[in-house]
């Protein structure tokens, strides 16, 4: 004679269906931290990035205030010459 199968208790199927649950809570949590991980380390090179093109914009207004600087004290002196000022 065969035997029926048995089907587990209640009980039993509650723990492996929370097992389960547990397990795929576990591995989206261990996806969210590498995600996490991930997008940590891009923003950081991201910021040395913006540092490196912010240090540049720096010397160009730098640069452009002392040309700007220069060309306003040229015209003056030519303005002087032709007396138009």
């Amino acid at each position: 004679m065969k035997k029926k199968p048995t089907k587990p208790s209640p009980s039993r199927d509650s723990e492996r269906e929370t097992r389960v649950l547990l397990e795929e809570v576990r591995s989206d949590f261990k996806l969210l931290a590498e995600q996490y991980s991930s997008i940590t380390k891009k923003l950081k090179e991201h910021d040395r990035e913006f540092f490196k093109i912010h240090g540049r914009f720096d010397t160009l207004e730098k640069q452009f205030g002392a040309i700007l600087t220069d060309h306003e004290h040229r015209l003056k002196t030519v303005e002087q010459k032709l007396e138009i000022a």
